[in-house]
């Protein structure tokens, strides 16, 4: 193989791995859930319900580290003394 040869068979070997990693990260990650606010029994009961599953990406924080909503697929708030200021209230309007 001539040298032209092997530089388009390695970009077109590098184009197949970004094309696949965009696949993967897009149809095929694992679903990403945020709990904020949850009472630690809650928080073990959901942490139960997706024990073993890799398809299900589970992380839970306090209120106060709350954030960055919009990294994840789905968020859910438990409203027991929950307090949502301004700057947490645009984030997640602009994640919805």
């Amino acid at each position: 193989m001539s040298r032209r040869n092997v530089g388009i068979a390695i970009c077109l070997l590098v184009l197949a791995l970004a094309g696949g990693y965009v696949v993967w990260s897009v149809w095929f990650a694992p679903t990403r859930v945020l709990v904020v606010n949850a009472l630690p029994a809650q928080e073990s009961e959901l942490r139960l319900a997706v024990d073993g599953n890799s398809e299900i990406s589970l992380t839970a924080v306090a209120t106060e580290d709350a954030g960055g909503f919009s990294d994840y697929d789905a968020v859910l708030l438990y409203g027991r003394g929950l307090y949502v200021d301004s700057v947490m209230r645009l984030e997640l309007d602009e994640a919805a």
